[in-house]
């Protein structure tokens, strides 16, 4: 796991009522004081995406400063996967919401943990590419529909872990230990998120009879649609991309992604090679050839 430096925690909450983002800031500011870790925690209730964004625009000039956040958000997700809803019931895009995070992810050193208290928040990965620039270092969020009382307990327990130890792995083993009804509690790191897409892109060039570079363009194509985000550049773009997966373009995308062309140090820790991932994708294909066998039988 890589490494998390940050000297605040920010609870950005917009609902309209179980307002547990508020609940969870009056536990944190008891539990701060008595560890005195001279950490922030800091709670901000938006109603619009005008007063949302601006919070973020302010959060993103505050971390080049040096004041560094873990970002908790406290919204509805939307029963589509697509976003989240806000109190007076605007929608907020995964796609909406990217550039945002990846400014303050970069103001941050690819530094910013981003905790979405929301349903569905995991599938915000779905907005993320290797093309761009990191949105954030690491993402915690449910998967799937959560109750409140489900988001207050297990979180607690998340940052009273984290603020007494400074121990990300034993905070998020704190909060795995309470069970949650449907699916569960989701960590995902940016090298997670790199290697997943990336791996899917070298399978997609490197096998031509399972995955036809036209057919697997469109697909995209669609898919990225369908999340609400209109690919710079069309099909052409897309295409593109794919047949560019090759060990010389890797370099700029590994570059671009983990900002070490900005932050050099990066590299001691994203620690990812394009063999590694060559062999993930071939690893990815024996273990489908292998289930595909089992099935016909």
């Amino acid at each position: 796991m890589p490494s998390i430096q940050f000297s605040r925690i920010v609870i950005l909450e917009s609902l309209e009522k179980d307002k547990t983002g508020r609940k969870l800031y009056d536990d944190l500011r008891l539990i701060n004081i008595q560890h005195d870790r001279n950490i922030e925690v800091i709670y901000s209730e938006v109603g619009t995406k005008k007063e949302f964004l601006a919070k973020l625009i302010s959060l993103k000039q505050e971390a080049e400063e040096g004041h560094w956040p873990i970002l908790h958000f406290e919204c509805h997700g939307k029963d589509d996967t697509t976003g989240i809803s806000l109190a007076n019931g605007e929608i907020m895009s995964w796609a909406e919401l990217k550039p945002y995070l990846t400014a303050i992810n970069i103001a941050t050193q690819c530094n910013l943990l981003v905790v979405m208290a929301a349903c569905y928040g995991g599938h915000m990965v779905q907005i993320i590419q290797p093309i761009d620039r990191a949105p954030c270092l690491a993402l915690l969020s449910p998967t799937n529909e959560i109750y409140p009382d489900e988001i207050l307990k297990p979180l607690t327990a998340f940052y009273t872990e984290l603020l007494n130890s400074l121990n990300l792995n034993a905070a998020l083993n704190k909060l795995r230990s309470y069970p949650i009804t449907d699916g569960g509690y989701d960590f995902k790191t940016a090298p997670d998120f790199f290697q997943s897409v990336y791996v899917g892109y070298i399978k997609g060039c490197s096998d031509q009879k399972a995955f036809k570079i036209k057919h697997r363009v469109k697909n995209m194509y669609m898919e990225l649609k369908k999340s609400g985000i209109s690919p710079h550049g069309g099909l052409g773009a897309i295409k593109k991309i794919l047949k560019q997966s090759q060990p010389e373009y890797f370099k700029w995308f590994y570059k671009n992604f983990f900002m070490t062309d900005l932050f050099p140090e990066n590299k001691l820790r994203f620690n990812i090679t394009f063999p590694d991932l060559q062999e993930k994708a071939e690893h990815s294909k024996r273990v489908l050839s292998a289930n595909l066998l089992e099935n016909k039988k």
